[in-house]
């Protein structure tokens, strides 16, 4: 996720240990894993892959494990600048793979929940937000209906988006998708709805 030089400001994870704190924590869970993970083919394996700069994203993707599975993460440095983070788990597979697609993702999206938590997820993996005399958020995905779907939320919040197709590549070209909120009360009511604050360092 980019945020030029903005500090990100996340809801704290501490406390709170009644169902609704629970299931909050597992929604942002599955919007992480719907950005930057999967679910592996082989029925036990959840991988987040994520810029090794993220050092604010990659603790938190460690506690939200450790606070709803009491599971360790494993982390493993890459080639370039990215990091894999992996947890090994018939039982947590399983259980995820009712929200998320096993194996590729693309075009099966469609069947993750979207609320505000799990948004928020997607926003950290997927997402950025520019905030200068460019005003904008994006989140980008392969999956069409995916950005649909939240398209249709962000709209039932009253916060206005518009996807965009974008082509690239030549020998194989790629199509991914753009969602956009240009305007600057769409953009302050959306971080809002997903309690994420930017604050200057």
């Amino acid at each position: 996720m980019s945020v030029n030089k903005w500090k990100l400001r996340l809801p704290s994870l501490q406390g709170g240990g009644d169902g609704r704190h629970s299931k909050a924590i597992l929604e942002e869970l599955i919007g992480i894993i719907a950005g930057d993970g999967c679910l592996a083919s082989d029925g036990e394996t959840i991988k987040i892959d994520i810029n090794s700069k993220e050092d604010l994203l990659k603790q938190r993707i460690i506690q939200l494990f450790k606070l709803f599975f009491d599971k360790e993460v494993k982390v493993r440095r890459n080639k370039g600048n990215w990091i894999t983070l992996t947890v090994y788990s018939k039982k947590i597979h399983n259980f995820l793979a009712s929200y998320l697609p096993i194996g590729k993702k693309a075009g099966k999206l469609s069947m993750v929940p979207i609320t505000p938590h799990s948004l928020r997820g997607i926003f950290l993996t997927d997402g950025y937000l520019e905030w200068g005399r460019r005003k904008e958020v994006c989140i980008v995905s392969k999956d069409y209906n995916f950005l649909e779907n939240i398209s249709k939320f962000l709209a039932s919040h009253s916060i206005n988006s518009k996807i965009y197709t974008r082509k690239s590549g030549f020998k194989k070209p790629t199509t991914t998708f753009a969602l956009r909120i240009f305007r600057s009360e769409d953009i302050i009511k959306f971080l809002s709805l997903i309690d994420v604050a930017f604050e200057w360092p």
